[in-house]
Order: structure tokens, then sequence, then C-alpha cells
């Protein structure tokens, strides 16, 4: 489908390199987060509040578009690739703690969030202990949560991702997190639960590219 919602790698706008980040949809042009891609470990959230579009960067506001109307319509949330099975755009590197919410977050719960399981801070076993399936950290909504530590369930309803690879587990950003390798893996999971046409929402996650050097458009994570 083109008509999704999520995060893309691509290039500078121009066909040319260094990459840069964006929210993607179904029209044009993407928004621009207009951060360079590395290799480092970096936290994402992509919002929309039914006419907004926001991409936010390790917690700061980096990009946006005022009036986007939204089309989410197909049934698979897909990690790792793009919803077009003709154009797959494999992404290569590690996703971890990957989110939906069903509303646009605030720039002050994209912070809490980026504390991963905690709500709060770095590292784990700190702070309150996070509340899955509808808050955490004081931050509601969520329907959709992947930990990815040594598994590929959904711990919001249970679902388990549906894998082209046999899942590689390495240290995370919080724990583990799940190598994609940029050749054929990706993650597909039921978009059912996620919010759909242009309902308001949040992607959030932690991504660490490990091809920073590329510039070609590459999909780390949509719906659609």
């Amino acid at each position: 489908s083109s008509k999704a919602f999520g995060l893309i790698r691509g290039d500078n706008g121009e066909g040319q390199g260094p990459g840069r980040w964006y929210g993607y949809w179904h029209g044009s042009p993407d928004v621009d987060s207009n951060v360079t891609v590395t290799s480092n470990w970096t936290h994402f959230a992509v919002s929309h509040d039914g006419v907004a579009m926001r991409v936010y960067v390790d917690g700061e506001l980096k990009g946006s578009r005022p009036e986007v109307t939204l089309l989410t319509t197909g049934p698979n949330f897909v990690l790792g690739a793009s919803l077009m099975s003709q154009n797959p755009m494999w992404w290569k590197g590690w996703l971890d703690d990957v989110r939906v919410y069903d509303r646009a977050l605030s720039a002050e719960e994209i912070s809490i969030v980026m504390g991963g399981e905690n709500g709060g801070g770095e590292g784990e076993g700190e702070g309150d202990g996070g509340v899955d399936g509808g808050v955490d950290g004081g931050v509601d909504g969520l329907v959709a949560h992947f930990s990815f530590d040594g598994n590929l369930t959904d711990s919001v309803d249970g679902d388990v991702g549906v894998a082209t690879m046999t899942p590689q587990f390495d240290a995370g950003r919080f724990g583990a997190a799940l190598w994609f390798d940029g050749v054929d893996d990706k993650l597909t999971v039921s978009a059912s639960s996620l919010p759909f046409g242009n309902a308001a929402r949040t992607l959030s996650l932690w991504a660490k590219d490990a091809d920073p050097s590329g510039h070609d458009w590459k999909f780390a994570a949509n719906w659609g």
C-alpha cells in the first residue's frame, strides 16, 4: 500500500547524501526532520493530531507539516521494510522499544516515553516500572509495544510478529534490540489495533542505523 504512515530514511531532498530521517505519509513531501542519519541510537516519534504531522528526534521537534490528511487503511504493521512487496526498501540496523499510541503525544510525553520501560530516565529497574496496556509513566493511549527483549510479542495485546528471518537479538537501547539485515529481514504484525484513516496517532521507537553513509530510501517502520 502507498497509503502508509511511518518512519523512513532517505536522501538530503536533492537525491544526494548525507541521508536524513523523515516522517512518511502517502502525500508529498514527506516530513523532513533535517536530522542526518548516524550510527548512534536515536529516538524518533512521528505524530499526527488529525491535522498536523510532526517528527521529534531525541525528544525535540525537528520537522512538521501543518496540514496532512492520512488515508491509512491497510492490514499490516511492518518493521524493517515498506508495505510494497515490489519495492520493499529494506532497512539495515536495529530497532528497540517500538510503540504506537492512539493519540498525538506532546513533547513532554515523548520525553517520558524515551525513557523506555521505566517511563523516565535511562536504564532499567528504576522509576515507576511502567504499565503496559494503556498507561506508561503517566502516558496513556498505548495500543502496541514491542520491547524485543528476546521475543517478537506485542505486550499490549499479545500478538506475535511474523519474521522473515530467524530473529537476532543484540544489545539494545533498553535490554535487547532486533536486528534487520537490509536484505530480506522484516517483521509483520496485524495493524487491526492501530489508528486508521486520519485518526490521531504517534509512532515511537529507538533506531540504530547500520549503514549511515548511504542515502537510499529505506523504511524503519510503517503501517497502512
